[in-house]
């Protein structure tokens, strides 16, 4: 079995991550000195030895960040625990944390150039215990690694010359018997120099780390960019800035993330530089940056950068915008809310969030009555969970009146059973479709109602996947007239009508406007050329375009071939320009009928009247969007092709 050691200590920090810890063992003389495994190399004696197991030989130390550091740099080491065999070595880490914020079976003693300890800076902290973990180390398997922040142990006041002295118990307390000896304790010393900061040593480092950085996969880059911030300061800047503009989106975005921590005039105009990227991603870090730091300069090329931007950017600098606090912020925060999109007032809500306050509470409980049912869940959200105010149960009754059982519908019953207390109870029954007996709603309902504290019996079965008995639906029924009494008065709802779009118009006419027959486990729904059957379990389409378009869906499928087998180009003379434009057209393959099933059931399930031809008008609805938008996507599709064809082209075709 052959060790795997570190080649440079200057390297060390690169490899040394990780979180764990053992037991179950005892130290004995390191086995290389009888000859029994390699020798460990000489630059990583200081720190590595071995130590013999009953079951396994473990290789342990701790390894400084660097022997010699620039004061300001990380004061870091790490507790590295391999295992050379033969069997595995489990063993449990933590259970010494709580309370005091470090691993206390973890010992660290710091002595400066006159045998003088350190202080402790935790020395009267409580130590509450904590969770333990269970680790097995594999022969030839990922090393055990923790990184350790030798300034939660000892305080460092100044550059000098230190003796380090780190130790690890696998036991504490010690569970040693005559039968079972104590595990071993793991033990390093090391000398540590930190240098006073001069201009060529912060340069020199700047340099080191920016090649680390460059070097470092995504996941660890960071955590590096973050230590270059911190120990470079100003001096931070240059390598900041260039590591801001080379590199893969997400890398520069890193990069300008941290931006925050240089105090300098530099960084700033990057960062609002970068605000005008042609990168996406590289816009939004760039707005995260700009509300982080909060200057007025900041504040103000965000207000120029929102009119412009659009989606996820806009959403980026709305929030940042409320991170930065100022006062125009709030005013272009509050504007959005009340009269921009809808995709923007979402996005002024976590803005709001994040400039928290009074002002931020004021201006969201404007909106806890929006008719825009969306909105609204997302503002009672933010003021409930995020700014810690009180539920009122009014707000968010419309809401759980509706039938979509949507995400937010579902999350919006959950709010009601955490905060609203005593009325979470008679609120949420007053949701109840009292004439349902066999509803998945009414599951969904009754769910949160067992949750609540002093819950009454809720007998109610339900099965999404079929019908009701007899039985259990009379069960169902009398357990809905118990729970009406607790829900009375209940209010009148009147269904809400999705609000008539304009139909697509073609030439020749298409007729898809939805018609709908309904047997007892299923409906036939008609829309244009789409033909579906739903039930519960399943769903079963037909497109039958009329005779005066067979001619363009033959096209379309012709051109689908095309796309699908390149090797057909050569046969009609396609180019390779045309033939990358063509399959970038993305044609569609069938109507997109995603949810439609659980808008049958929806319909299914609710009581008749009123609420149910909502529910059906719903599923007309969402059955004629889909077969006019497939529609609307062949013609689209074979149009564009048309115009990337030539006219020879087109006639082979």
């Amino acid at each position: 079995m052959f060790r795997t050691y570190i080649l440079a200590l200057v390297l060390a920090n690169a490899l040394l991550t990780g979180a764990y810890s053992g037991r179950n063992a005892y130290l004995i003389e390191p086995a290389d000195a009888q000859g029994l495994l390699p020798a460990i190399p000489d630059n990583l004696r200081p720190y590595l030895r071995d130590y013999i197991t009953p079951t396994a030989t473990l290789c342990a130390g701790f390894i400084p960040y660097k022997p010699r550091i620039v004061w300001g740099e990380p004061l870091e080491a790490t507790l590295r625990i391999e295992n050379l065999g033969p069997k595995d070595f489990p063993f449990d880490f933590g259970g010494d944390y709580r309370g005091i914020g470090r691993h206390e079976r973890i010992q660290i003693l710091v002595t400066d150039a006159s045998g003088k300890p350190l202080n402790d800076p935790h020395a009267n902290a409580l130590n509450f215990g904590g969770i333990l973990t269970r680790e097995v180390l594999t022969p030839g398997g990922p090393c055990f690694q923790y990184k350790i922040d030798l300034t939660q142990y000892r305080t460092f006041e100044k550059p000098g010359e230190y003796t380090v002295t780190c130790s690890f118990a696998f036991e504490e307390p010690p569970t040693a018997s005559q039968n079972a000896p104590a595990g071993p304790v793991v033990r390093s010393q090391f000398p540590l120099t930190i240098v006073d900061r001069t201009p060529d040593r912060v340069v020199a480092i700047m340099e080191e780390m920016a090649a680390q950085a460059q070097a470092a996969p995504q996941q660890d880059l960071p955590a590096i960019l973050e230590r270059i911030a911190r120990f470079g300061r100003e001096d931070a800047a240059p390598p900041l800035i260039r590591l801001a503009h080379t590199g893969a989106s997400e890398r520069r975005a890193a990069a300008i993330a941290v931006m925050p921590l240089v105090p300098a005039p530099a960084v700033v105009d990057a960062a609002i530089a970068a605000l005008q990227d042609p990168d996406p991603t590289i816009r939004m870090a760039a707005a995260g940056a700009l509300g982080t730091m909060a200057l007025p300069r900041a504040v103000e090329a965000l207000l120029q950068a929102l009119p412009r931007e659009k989606a996820s950017v806009a959403a980026a600098v709305l929030v940042a915008l409320g991170a930065s606090k100022s006062d125009r912020a709030l005013s272009a925060l509050q504007a959005t809310l009340d009269h921009g999109s809808s995709e923007r007032r979402q996005a002024a809500v976590n803005g709001f969030v994040a400039y928290g306050g009074e002002a931020a509470i004021a201006a969201l409980e404007k909106h806890v009555t929006s008719e825009d049912l969306s909105l609204r869940y997302q503002v009672i959200l933010a003021l409930v969970e995020k700014l810690h105010q009180p539920l009122k149960a009014d707000w968010l009754l419309p809401i759980l009146r509706g039938r979509t059982q949507s995400p937010e519908w579902l999350d919006t019953l959950r709010l009601v059973r955490m905060y609203a207390g005593e009325e979470a109870i008679p609120l949420l029954c007053r949701c109840l479709d009292f004439d349902a007996a066999w509803s998945g709603r009414n599951a969904w309902v009754l769910y949160q109602v067992q949750a609540c504290p002093n819950a009454p019996p809720t007998d109610y079965i339900h099965d999404w996947n079929r019908e009701g008995t007899p039985a259990e639906v009379e069960r169902n029924r009398r357990t809905l007239a118990a729970l009406k009494k607790l829900a009375e008065p209940i209010p009148s709802a009147p269904p809400r009508r999705i609000p008539p779009r304009p139909y697509l118009k073609t030439d020749p006419p298409i007729d898809f406007a939805p018609q709908l027959k309904s047997a007892q486990d299923r409906v036939e729904i008609t829309s244009g050329f789409l033909h579906i059957t739903l039930s519960r379990t399943s769903l079963q389409q037909t497109y039958s375009p009329s005779e005066p378009y067979h001619a363009l869906y033959e096209l379309a499928q012709r051109l689908r071939g095309l796309v699908q087998h390149p090797d057909r180009d050569t046969m009609l003379g396609i180019t390779a320009l045309q033939a990358g434009q063509l399959r970038a057209l993305s044609p569609p393959e069938q109507p997109d009928l995603t949810g439609c099933i659980m808008l049958y059931m929806i319909y299914k399930e609710s009581p008749a009247g009123p609420l149910q031809q909502e529910a059906e008008d719903n599923l007309n609805e969402a059955i004629r969007g889909s077969s006019e938008s497939y529609h609307a996507a062949v013609a689209a599709f074979v149009e564009s092709a048309r115009k990337i064809l030539s006219k020879g082209q087109w006639d082979r075709l």
